[in-house]
């Protein structure tokens, strides 16, 4: 059974990122870091799969064609230039935002404060990054 990721921001009704990930990736009761870690992993991973597969330039059915409109960007593909992402340094970032409050985390709608925390995992847990918004200003 999978475990659905959702990544939210303060002030938007509609998640940024909605993914269902295979339980089996994680392990039961894992530390906020370790999951942290294996999820900015198999992110990096698919970053990397839909930066290749942008290489190729295709054509788009009118079903992609919308739901890509609904994020503000439509795409043939026929990128050119591959950025590169290093999948510890992109650990080490996360890890770090957590610990400065730039995001909280909720799994199944209870908050995890520290990195330590055991993390409750079984079958359809939802877990929930929240991006908070600095105040402009403040």
């Amino acid at each position: 059974m999978p475990l659905t990721l959702e990544v939210k921001q303060i002030g938007r009704k509609k998640a940024i990122i909605t993914r269902e990930l295979p339980l089996g990736e994680f392990s039961s009761y894992p530390t906020l870091r370790d999951l942290i870690e294996r999820i900015v992993t198999l992110e990096v991973q698919a970053f990397r799969e839909r930066q290749r597969d942008a290489q190729f330039i295709r054509a788009l059915t009118e079903s992609e064609i919308k739901t890509q409109s609904e994020t503000g960007k439509i795409s043939m593909g026929g990128l050119e230039q591959i950025q590169e992402v290093h999948t510890d340094d992109a650990v080490k970032v996360a890890l770090q935002a957590f610990e400065d409050g730039l995001y909280y985390v909720f799994a199944n709608d209870e908050q995890i404060e520290s990195l330590g925390q055991p993390v409750n995992l079984a079958v359809n847990s939802n877990i929930m990054f929240l991006r908070l918004v600095a105040l402009a200003g403040g």
